[in-house]
């Protein structure tokens, strides 16, 4: 049975298997001119790695989401811990962001981050259903959390491993196998027959995680949503469509007028990288036009023009780390041009402002932990 969403639209089922090859490349991005430095306390070890431009917003960015982590080690989504208007991003996905936005300056155990980011994980292991899933049965929220946490996990399992964990991890991969619709990708729930290429690219991005730490996974679901994502992408452009090939992004019936899709190329970059893990090359025609489109889009905060939008940001950053060069350089500027006098800082403490795309006052640890992440790709 279709659900009804909040964005109101659905894509076609994909018919057809296809190997893909797993593999990752990264190439480094040279710093450019450095940002207004912040104060942060003198004993602030949060970030580790080489000195860089971004290095002290980072750090009190770290700082930040130490202190309003919640006991239980979750992060929350609105400004009462108790609330329950999540959207799309629920506590789960939140949480996830976080733990990745933090897990980079970890210098050893001992420190605030690995207490915190061993808590969050201790939280997405309770929030674990008998069935696999991660978190409530929410029908707009599960599938997106799901995969998230399955990233979060992943990437904690890289620092410290635990059989427990990977176990956890496996059911997880289990589930989201389970969850996948015939023919075709994911969306909202499982098997709903609908297919949206955000959520499905992240699934993807999530079992490649998976994969990459051992567990087994056939070709065959790989396959299949690359080539929703494939049907998705206009020959023509090279965007990749929410939900319709080469349709511009969708927004929630609350935030379009303000937001307008046009505005981003989250699906696009989310599409890219999911060729990149799959061992194809950016330089392909197809490719080619869609890195250009990302490229052509840097980030820009006008709140007036609709333009602020962090998930794109994150993904988009991703993406320009692998490309490298001129494109990467330019993104990387317009992305501290924009992040880093918008932020809010206090105390040695920096986050930023719930007013993007996908927020709402209340989810700030959202908006930092996904700043946090699209720096970290291009600082």
């Amino acid at each position: 049975m279709k659900q009804r969403n909040p964005r109101g639209r659905s894509a076609p089922a994909a018919l057809a298997t296809l190997a893909l090859a797993s593999a990752w490349s990264s190439i480094a991005v040279r710093a450019q001119t450095a940002p207004p430095p912040i104060t942060v306390p003198s004993d602030d070890t949060a970030i580790a790695g080489p000195a860089t431009a971004t290095a002290p917003t980072l750090t009190a960015a770290a700082a930040w989401l130490l202190r309003h982590q919640q006991p239980d080690g979750r992060w929350t989504v609105t400004a009462d811990p108790e609330g329950n208007d999540q959207r799309d991003h629920n506590e789960i996905c939140v949480t996830a962001l976080a733990i990745r936005a933090l897990l980079p300056g970890l210098r050893n155990e001992g420190l605030p981050i690995a207490r915190a980011v061993r808590r969050a994980a201790a939280f997405l292991a309770a929030s674990q259903r008998p069935d696999g899933c991660f978190g409530p049965e929410d029908p707009f929220t599960m599938m997106f959390g799901h995969a998230h946490a399955l990233r979060a996990l992943c990437a904690i399992q890289r620092e410290w491993p635990d059989e427990t964990r990977m176990q956890q991890i496996e059911r997880g991969v289990e589930w989201a196998l389970q969850a996948q619709n015939p023919y075709a990708g994911w969306r909202y729930t499982p098997k709903c027959g609908d297919n949206d290429s955000k959520i499905t690219a992240t699934m993807l991005l999530a079992l490649r995680d998976c994969q990459a730490l051992g567990v087994k996974i056939g070709d065959r679901a790989f396959a299949l949503g690359q080539l929703l994502l494939d049907q998705l992408r206009a020959p023509n452009t090279g965007r990749t469509g929410f939900t319709k090939q080469g349709e511009t992004m969708s927004r929630f019936t609350s935030k379009k007028a303000a937001f307008p899709g046009e505005l981003s190329e989250e699906p696009t970059a989310l599409h890219l990288l999911v060729d990149a893990a799959a061992g194809k090359t950016l330089e392909a025609p197809e490719r080619a036009l869609g890195v250009a489109l990302v490229a052509a889009l840097p980030p820009e905060w006008d709140a007036a023009a609709g333009s602020i939008d962090l998930a794109y940001w994150q993904s988009g950053a991703e993406l320009m780390q692998l490309v490298g060069g001129r494109e990467a350089r330019l993104w990387r500027a317009k992305l501290h041009a924009a992040l880093l006098p918008n932020r809010i800082d206090t105390g040695g403490l920096a986050h930023w402002p719930a007013v993007d795309a996908w927020s709402h006052p209340g989810m700030e640890a959202y908006t930092t932990a996904s700043a946090m992440l699209a720096l970290r790709s291009l600082p």
